[in-house]
């Protein structure tokens, strides 16, 4: 069966930024780890992003990423798409979190957007979507962030700002080819629009309710 990958997006109240803070740029300097060693194969998804697309030559759901593009080698999409569901960010989740619904509250926490996918993590079709200025525009670490109450603002603006410069049509088209649902091209569709649409909502959610944003990506089996 394909992974369960859940891409939460947490309000944190001003009371718990400083905890979350620290625990998340602990989680980030485990991570850099992982990153420094594998920037080659950074390196090559900016050079050709569109290459690492998973090429599904059979509709099998339980062996759908069997095949890949033959003139990029598997450690280096290994490599690359583990960096986005990192176990790093899985401990923090649970160390703060223990519900795995969506749009539920536990304590002082509450889920502002939550996108559920299969194999593919969201944060990983999203930078399909939008390319190599993903890596120097998008907060956090590969769909992991944390940003404070008053950095809520700036961020949407430039979310904003990148979406304007793009064609809509090409983003979701971009992310659906990456994202191959078994069998369902609308599912790919559908699922990507709600992956662009996720990161703007849960921000404009955290200005209204004067929170700071924690984006985790969790996997499950």
């Amino acid at each position: 069966m394909s992974v369960t990958q859940t891409w939460y997006m947490i309000l944190v109240p001003g009371s718990l930024q400083e905890v979350i803070s620290k625990d998340y740029l602990r989680a980030v300097k485990i991570a850099e780890e992982y990153r420094s060693d594998n920037l080659s194969a950074i390196q090559k998804w900016m050079q050709w992003p569109e290459s690492f697309g998973w090429h599904m030559l059979v509709c099998d759901i339980h062996d759908r990423h069997q095949y890949y593009n033959s003139w990029v080698e598997f450690k280096d999409l290994s490599a690359y798409f583990n960096l986005f569901n990192l176990k790093a960010f899985d401990d923090l989740f649970f160390k703060h979190m223990k519900f795995c619904g969506s749009k539920q509250t536990y304590g002082e926490f509450e889920v502002a957007e939550v996108v559920v996918t299969y194999g593919d993590t969201a944060p990983a079709v999203l930078f399909q979507s939008i390319g190599t200025d993903a890596i120097d525009k998008f907060p956090g670490f590969f769909g992991n962030f944390f940003i404070p109450i008053e950095n809520i603002t700036r961020e949407l603006k430039q979310y904003n700002s990148l979406m304007a410069k793009q064609d809509r049509n090409r983003l979701v088209q971009r992310g659906a080819e990456f994202y191959n649902t078994p069998c369902n091209n609308n599912e790919d569709y559908q699922i990507t629009k709600e992956i662009l649409n996720a990161f703007p909502k849960a921000l404009q959610y955290a200005s209204k309710r004067n929170c700071g944003l924690l984006g985790l990506v969790v996997t499950a089996g």
